[in-house]
């Protein structure tokens, strides 16, 4: 760490400056000029005004202003790349320089992981103590006592070179280590150990077995989203088709409809030609009485029954050319069914079915058709 600058209003420092070089400063000044002053400026900038000091000699009475301000100060740091500023301010009269800022330079950006009311100790890496003993020796302060963590950074200095490396106390840590290491029943870490190498085992196997488990999840998960993508496609195909069946069918329906509509146009247009309601009641009394007429005839016709009487039967047959004499002196041949008698008898049933002449069958139709209308 290297100090810049150093601005204080403490003792007979009134918002006096002082700038530092890199490597060794010397102060050469008149007494009663401030050098005890700004060293001990620079010890309670690090670690702060002790305030459980008492009395007259105590710092935060021996160093008041002078000018009756309130005590204050600035560092300017360096740490490497890093440039610091520290602020101490005096809130209250009980605790000066009790407000510490340490931020970095040129912003107001705090700077982490160091609390500004311990800045020396963090940046110096030792205690106030030590510092007073060692880095820093004021005036009449020559005689050091004995303090135990200057011994004990002394002692690891010489024993190991370093100064937070102690070798009796490395040596007490690797003996318990090495202690709690050992295999035993009762405190041994080894069997511990094993234990939980074998337990990570285990744990290794089984996130193997899941990560099996999960590339075959894997798989399967890219053909189901194949078979996914296919029955998408299948299901767009589908919906394709019924949208041209819908279609189709809907093209259908309108054709049907303007068909059906045409023909409307066409019935309406023979509705016009209709007759009215009085022809039609007239039409429909001719059709009662043309159906009454015929039924009558149907049922007169199924009354008649017998024969009829000769002389009636004589007429006919002699109308119809159907005797045997009139027939030959007509000079028409006889029938094949032998004509009729000359008594001028019907032919009995059974001799006109012999029969096959259709003359003969039809004059006989006749002639009965005839004594029957007039019988009737």
């Amino acid at each position: 760490m290297q100090i810049e600058q150093m601005s204080a209003t403490f003792g007979r420092l009134n918002g006096s400056q002082l700038d530092l070089q890199p490597g060794l400063n010397v102060i050469c000044a008149p007494n009663e000029s401030g050098k005890s002053t700004w060293c001990r400026f620079l010890q309670n900038m690090l670690y702060g005004v002790p305030t459980k000091e008492r009395g007259l000699l105590a710092d935060k009475n021996r160093y008041a202003p002078w000018s009756g301000s309130p005590m204050q100060g600035r560092l300017l740091l360096r740490n490497g790349d890093a440039r610091y500023t520290l602020l101490r301010e005096t809130r209250r009269t009980t605790a000066p320089m009790g407000d510490a800022h340490l931020t970095y330079t040129g912003t107001a950006d705090p700077v982490p992981g160091i609390p500004a009311a311990e800045a020396g100790q963090y940046l110096l890496g030792i205690p106030r103590e030590v510092f007073l003993r060692s880095a820093f020796i004021g005036q009449n302060a020559l005689a050091v006592d004995q303090d135990a963590e200057l011994e004990r950074r002394i002692a690891a200095l010489i024993s190991t070179g370093e100064e937070d490396a102690s070798y009796s106390e490395s040596y007490e840590r690797l003996k318990k280590q090495l202690n709690a290491r050992r295999a035993n029943r009762s405190t041994g870490q080894i069997p511990a150990l094993e234990q939980e190498i074998a337990q990570l085992e285990d744990a290794l196997a089984r996130q193997e077995s899941l990560r099996e488990q999960f590339n075959a999840a894997q798989l399967r998960l890219q053909d189901a989203q194949h078979q996914l993508e296919e029955l998408q496609q299948q299901d767009a195909q589908w919906q394709q088709l019924e949208r041209q069946a819908a279609r189709h069918q809907y093209e259908e329906a309108q054709a049907a409809l303007s068909t059906a509509q045409q023909q409307y146009r066409q019935l309406e247009q023979r509705c016009d030609v209709l007759p009215d309601e009085e022809t039609l009641s007239q039409l429909e009394g001719q059709a009662t009485a043309l159906t009454q007429s015929i039924a009558a005839r149907r049922q007169a016709t199924r009354t008649v029954r017998g024969r009829p009487n000769s002389r009636s039967f004589r007429r006919g047959a002699e109308s119809h050319g159907l005797c045997r004499r009139r027939s030959r002196t007509a000079g028409r041949p006889p029938c094949r069914c032998g004509g009729i008698r000359a008594s001028l008898r019907p032919v009995s049933a059974a001799r006109a079915r012999r029969c096959r002449s259709e003359t003969c069958a039809r004059r006989r139709n006749s002639i009965r058709r005839e004594s029957s209308i007039r019988r009737h």
